[in-house]
């Protein structure tokens, strides 16, 4: 007996559901706002004290993390966490708890590196994919935990902070004589652009060349993004960090300088960023005489497309069994 009725109704059924969106005032809460008044304020030995402090400014964040993203590997990770988790919390605990009355010096060294290098790894086990970028922050956090530590003289804090992205630069330089220049890899490999469109126009007009001319400037600029951000971060280092490691003040210097590193660094390195990629997608509509929208992926459009394609017409399939189960005699 056919079952193709009983299937009939699938095509009725309501489209598969996307992902909510995240309600930003409950991320800030959860994510910055109660870890930042829990460190500030709660880790006062009169109230909870630094250690409690610590765990709970750390529930609010994880439980957060487990409940919104971290069993799918499709929903990408909230942006104010990932601030939270590596620059607030450990900022915080650098600066109001290295006390000797409090966490003391080396302990919370321990436990504000420990945070953003334990959620790097574990962000990297979640996802599946080994990220370059990712690995050099897990190193560079590491390195600062270990010349704290070691008690090394505080301009090995200056020399790292400008030799991560010194190595991004020179990595980005290379990249430029390979196959696959850095700013191609992350655009193309982002899912973004169209790739069989832009190729067939490049092709069809013969501008692979002038193209590949054009990529080359578009990694230029984003190798100064990286060099601006070397030099950067080696002034702030050396105004900033001045005191012995393995004290309070060293300490509270290097919260100090990881707060600043944000306004003073990150926003002058993604303009330029910004404008490599700007310039990337001029090149590409200049090349291909397309325009953004036509090269550009649309998500839901994608998304539309595939669940057509998996959903069979379930109407005209149970007609079809419906004949053959009973032929024209």
């Amino acid at each position: 007996m056919s079952k193709a009725p009983e299937k009939a109704g699938l095509k009725n059924q309501p489209p598969k559901s996307k992902l909510p969106k995240r309600n930003f005032l409950l991320t800030f809460v959860t994510t910055l706002a109660l870890p930042a008044a829990i460190l500030t304020i709660l880790s006062k030995p009169e109230y909870l004290g630094p250690q409690i402090a610590v765990v709970l400014a750390l529930v609010s964040p994880i439980a957060f993390a487990i409940h919104d993203f971290w069993g799918d590997i499709k929903r990408k990770e909230s942006n104010l966490l990932n601030l939270s988790l590596n620059l607030l919390i450990p900022m915080l605990i650098f600066i109001k708890l290295s006390g000797e009355n409090q966490l003391g010096a080396k302990t919370a060294v321990i436990i504000a590196v420990s945070i953003p290098a334990l959620y790097g790894i574990a962000d990297f086990f979640r996802v599946g994919k080994f990220n370059i970028f990712s690995a050099l922050g897990v190193v560079s956090i590491l390195l600062t935990g270990g010349i704290a530590l070691l008690e090394l003289d505080p301009k090995y804090i200056a020399i790292k902070e400008a030799a991560i992205p010194g190595l991004i630069f020179l990595g980005v330089l290379i990249s430029i004589k390979t196959p696959y220049p850095l700013i191609k890899s992350i655009v193309y490999k982002s899912g973004i652009i169209r790739l069989d469109k832009v190729q067939a126009a490049l092709k069809s007009r013969n501008t692979e060349s002038d193209f590949n001319r054009s990529l080359t400037i578009a990694n230029l600029i984003l190798a100064l993004s990286f060099l601006l951000s070397s030099v950067l971060n080696y002034v702030l280092a050396k105004i900033i960090v001045k005191s012995p490691a393995g004290t309070e003040a060293f300490n509270q210097e290097i919260g100090r300088m990881m707060g600043l590193s944000y306004p003073v660094i990150a926003i002058p390195s993604t303009i330029v960023l910004f404008a490599a990629l700007a310039y990337l997608f001029y090149a590409v509509t200049r090349h291909t005489g397309l325009q953004l929208e036509e090269i550009l992926v649309d998500p839901d459009a994608e998304e539309d497309e595939a669940d057509t394609k998996e959903e069979p017409d379930m109407d005209k399939l149970a007609k079809q069994n419906s004949e053959h189960n009973n032929p024209v005699q």
